[in-house]
């Protein structure tokens, strides 16, 4: 059940339960989900469309199997050599490294986030750890993954669905909702990449997070409102063109606001006008990335 019933037989009951109560069901049904929820909202789009008329998923952890085996990858060498753990000042030093290195390349120099990592090119050597990274595919991925690409019947029952993914997540591949996104537009769009890109962004839309953690926190502005944008899109027709997020200071709303950024529909980017303050959102205007693009669907194809 937890791999992927438990939410469409909990939904079905509780709309039951409110029929009985009330004389009628929900008029709308949103469902809102993070890391394993995200994937429990995918499950729903992929297999029980009639359940929601609205899914928002925050870093989805759709593809389960091999998210597990990341997570081992990482705890492996730590359990084998605990002093090999990076401490505070360590991760201070390699993200100091990255911006460094990195800081400017989307025209904003000195911004504590990196509006798109993927323009970096700042690469740590790779472990060869994935070994039996068939074998655990074959067995396990049918039975918890949620990376089935055929989302018709969610288009056609008039369904709508907001994805979110932050650059900086530490529990998952960042880059991992941007090839499911291709592998979407690849299997379910138009006869090229831009006419399936307009067809898919109708019912579907990833927003990338700079500086977005694992569903919350992170360095940057974490903190936006994708349910009333979803919302919006099912009840209004409006389709969302971009969320503000807000960094508080201390990630508390109390303290106050640290900056605001616009997050834009992928492949679109906020782009800095080149003057005012780069921790104001009314600074950034939304850009065509159509050069990352590009290179994610090619690396999609593959």
């Amino acid at each position: 059940m937890w791999g992927r019933t438990s939410i469409h037989l909990m939904t079905v009951r509780a709309k039951e339960i409110l029929g009985a109560r009330y004389g009628a069901g929900p008029k709308y049904s949103y469902f809102v989900g993070g890391s394993t929820g995200g994937r429990q909202g995918m499950i729903e789009a992929q297999y029980y469309p009639e359940d929601y008329d609205g899914i928002v998923s925050k870093s989805p952890g759709m593809d389960y199997s091999h998210v597990m085996m990341s997570v081992l990858w990482t705890a492996q060498p730590i359990a084998e050599n605990p002093d090999g753990v990076l401490g505070a000042v360590d991760r201070k030093v390699l993200n100091d490294a990255v911006l460094a290195a990195c800081s400017g390349r989307d025209g904003v120099r000195g911004d504590p986030t990196l509006n798109d990592p993927r323009d970096c090119g700042f690469q740590l050597e790779r472990l060869h750890f994935d070994k039996d990274a068939d074998l655990v595919e074959k067995r396990l991925a049918p039975k918890i993954d949620a990376t089935r690409t055929d989302l018709s019947r969610f288009e056609e029952r008039g369904g709508k669905l907001i994805m979110t993914q932050g650059w900086s997540d530490d529990y998952q591949a960042a880059t991992l909702p941007i090839e499911y996104y291709h592998r979407v537009l690849r299997d379910n769009g138009g006869p090229d990449a831009r006419s399936s890109l307009r067809e898919v962004q109708d019912f579907y839309r990833l927003f990338m997070v700079p500086g977005g953690g694992h569903v919350t926190g992170g360095p940057g502005p974490n903190s936006f409102d994708a349910l009333s944008a979803v919302r919006n899109w099912v009840e209004r027709g409006a389709a969302p063109r971009d969320m503000v997020a807000t960094k508080y200071v201390r990630d508390r709303p109390e303290n106050g606001v640290s900056m605001t950024r616009p997050l834009c529909p992928y492949p679109q980017v906020a782009r800095h006008d080149g003057s005012g303050e780069t921790s104001d959102a009314s600074n950034f205007r939304r850009a065509d990335d159509w050069g990352d693009f590009a290179a994610d669907m090619a690396r999609a194809k593959r």
